[in-house]
């Protein structure tokens, strides 16, 4: 047996600049023929794997622009008016730092409405030939996260429309309903990209077209790490892996804190200095 490859474009040296999206891509598809080779390499098919040779490009992540909380706000507000379903939406996605696929696989069982908190345990995503289907979270971990009083009231709001809506449609709401769900009774998931799309008329409309809708996770974790919450907590809340992640996402956030902790810190011991040399 014989096993042929051609490989056209491939490069060891440096890359031309390339669109940001398509770093990502590249080295996806790197790995999995990288892989493929060293599996045909065991098998003996093959002697040497070439992908080994070729060096994916790297880059360094663009600087994070962020909404203000004033920016984020009107967001919101203006939302609400014409669109209150993915108003709420919007507030869980900049008030949980959770991921757009998470929120398409919460459902209503997860969310507590005494203690104030939703648990994030499963995702949906979009399958060519299969719809959208639910799987485990990006890292196959599940969180609790704590919510604010307004956060959760227009949960609860939410719910008594989906129920209304579900009596005018002559059904009833499930109950493992996903909480975001065009169906009438919530029985079927909202694929993630209808939600970037409905962000798309948003952004418009609030004058923040530079602003992506995964850009709100980032507007979470940022405004807790300038806040002074712990990078173990911050990480934990919106589902890194490790704090390692957080901080490497965020270090640009992180330093402008560590200049505020120094300003402090420089007052302490000077407060201390001028009380011992009155």
């Amino acid at each position: 047996m014989s096993v042929s490859f051609r490989c056209q474009g491939l490069r060891t040296g440096p890359y031309p600049r390339l669109i940001p999206e398509y770093w990502a891509r590249i080295r996806q598809a790197h790995g999995i023929i990288r892989g493929a080779l060293g599996q045909a390499v065991r098998w003996e098919l093959l002697t040497r794997n070439v992908g080994r040779d070729v060096v994916p490009p790297t880059h360094r992540s663009p600087d994070i622009l962020l909404p203000t909380a004033e920016q984020v706000a009107h967001a919101l507000a203006l939302t609400d008016d014409f669109d209150p379903g993915f108003g709420v939406f919007l507030r869980v996605c900049a008030a949980t730092g959770a991921r757009r696929s998470e929120l398409a696989g919460l459902r209503w069982p997860s969310v507590n409405f005494e203690a104030r908190t939703v648990r994030v345990e499963r995702a949906v995503v979009a399958v060519h030939g299969q719809g959208a289907i639910e799987k485990s979270t990006k890292n196959h971990s599940k969180r609790t996260v704590a919510l604010d009083p307004i956060t959760i009231d227009a949960l609860a709001g939410h719910r008594a429309r989906m129920e209304q809506r579900a009596v005018a449609a002559g059904t009833v709401l499930a109950d493992n309903a996903y909480v975001f769900s065009f169906a009438a009774d919530g029985a079927v998931p909202v694929f993630p990209d209808s939600f970037s799309h409905r962000w798309h008329t948003v952004r418009k409309r609030a004058g923040l077209n530079w602003v992506r809708l995964h850009d709100l996770r980032h507007f979470q974790a940022t405004m807790l790490l300038q806040a002074g919450v712990p990078v173990k907590n911050v990480s934990a809340r919106i589902g890194h892996r490790d704090a390692a992640t957080t901080l490497n996402v965020y270090a640009q956030f992180l330093e402008e804190t560590d200049e505020a902790s120094a300003t402090i810190i420089g007052e302490l011991l000077d407060r201390g200095r001028k009380k011992r040399n009155p």
